[in-house]
C-alpha cells in the first residue's frame, strides 16, 4: 500500500475509532447527515484496507498460476518456438559448413560487415555504455516481438514469415560467425543471453499466428469477439514474451560485453534456458492440470 508501518498504526487506531462512531450514530439516531458521513469514512478505509490485498492477491495468481498455465498449454507459442529452433539449427550448420550458402541468404557485403565487427579485441565499457546498450536492446527486441505479433493479422502469415526469416537470417550468421575468426567474440556475446532472446521470438509468433487465424476463420463467432478471445488467451504468451526480452536486453547489455569468461556465460545461458523449462514446462504443467501451487507446496 506504501504506507510506513507508524502509518499503518494511525490508520488502525482511526479505523476502529470511526467504525465506532458509526455504531454508536446508528444507535443514537444521530442526524442523517453525520452518519452519512461516517459511514463514507468508514467505507473509504474499508476500500483503502483491502485494495492492496486484493492487486497483490491477483498479481500473484497470474505469476503462480496464469502465466505458466497459459504458456504451456499455447499449443500456438510451442509450435512457432519449435519451428523457430529447428530452422535456426539447420541453417547454423548450412552456415558453418558453407559459406556459399551463408553468402546466398544474407549477401557477402553483411558476412563481411558482421565479421569485422565481431572480430579483435573488445573495448572496455562503463555502466552508462551497458545501461544504454541495455535500453537500445530493448526497444530493438520489442520492435521485432511487436512485429512478429502485429503482422499475425494477415492470416498469421505475417507471423510465419517473421520466424521463418529471423530463423534463416540469425541461424546462418551464428553459424558463419562461429566458422571465422570472430568466434570466440560471438560466443561471449551471444551465450548468456540467447535462450531467452530467442524463445521470446517464437511466443510473440505463435500469439501473433493465434489471433490472425482467429480474425481469418473466426467459425461461429463474430471476427470481433473471435479475435478478441484469441488475444486474451495470447496474454501469456505476450507478456512471458516481453518479461524476457527485457531480462535478455539486461543481459545482453551488461553480461555479453563483460570481461566474464565465456564459461561463466555460458552457465549463465544454460541457467536462463533452465528456468524456461522449469517454470513453463514443468510448473506450467502441473498448473495446468490442476495442481495450484498450494497443492504443490503440500505434496
Amino acid at each position: 500500500m506504501g504506507a510506513t508501518a507508524e502509518e499503518l498504526r494511525e490508520f488502525s487506531r482511526l479505523y476502529r475509532k470511526v467504525t465506532t462512531d458509526l455504531s454508536l450514530a446508528t444507535v443514537y439516531r444521530l442526524p442523517e447527515d453525520l452518519s452519512d458521513r461516517l459511514q463514507d469514512l468508514v467505507s473509504r478505509a474499508h476500500s483503502f484496507l483491502h485494495s492492496g490485498r486484493k492487486d497483490r492477491g491477483r498479481l500473484r495468481k497470474f505469476f503462480l498460476e496464469t502465466l505458466p498455465a497459459g504458456v504451456f498449454s499455447d499449443r500456438y507459442a510451442w509450435s512457432c518456438i519449435a519451428i523457430f529452433y529447428i530452422l535456426f539449427s539447420i541453417t547454423g550448420i548450412l552456415g558453418y559448413q558453407y559459406r556459399d550458402f551463408a553468402s546466398s541468404i544474407l549477401g557477402e557485403a553483411t558476412l563481411q560487415q558482421y565479421e569485422s565487427m565481431h572480430s579483435g579485441e573488445r573495448e572496455e565499457i562503463t555502466a552508462g555504455d551497458s545501461l544504454i546498450g541495455s535500453s537500445y536492446y530493448i526497444l530493438n527486441n520489442l520492435s521485432l516481438s511487436l512485429l512478429c505479433y502485429g503482422l499475425g493479422i494477415l492470416a498469421g502469415v505475417g507471423s510465419l514469415y517473421m520466424l521463418v526469416y529471423n530463423g534463416f537470417y540469425l541461424g546462418t550468421l551464428i553459424g558463419f560467425l562461429l566458422h571465422s575468426p570472430a568466434r570466440d567474440n560471438i560466443l561471449n556475446w551471444i551465450l548468456a543471453h540467447g535462450p531467452f532472446e530467442l524463445t521470446a521470438i517464437g511466443l510473440s509468433a505463435g500469439a501473433g499466428l493465434r489471433t490472425g487465424l482467429a480474425f481469418f476463420s473466426p467459425g461461429s463467432n463474430t471476427r470481433l469477439r473471435a479475435v478478441t478471445e484469441a488475444g486474451l488467451r495470447s496474454v501469456p504468451a505476450l507478456t512471458a514474451d516481453v518479461i524476457l526480452t527485457f531480462i535478455a536486453a539486461f543481459i545482453e547489455g551488461f553480461v555479453a560485453p563483460s570481461a566474464l569468461p565465456t564459461e561463466a556465460k555460458a552457465a549463465i545461458g544454460i541457467i536462463c534456458f533452465v528456468l524456461i523449462i522449469l517454470y513453463f514446462v514443468i510448473y506450467g504443467w502441473r498448473v495446468h492440470s490442476g495442481r495450484t501451487p498450494d497443492t504443490i507446496r503440500a505434496t
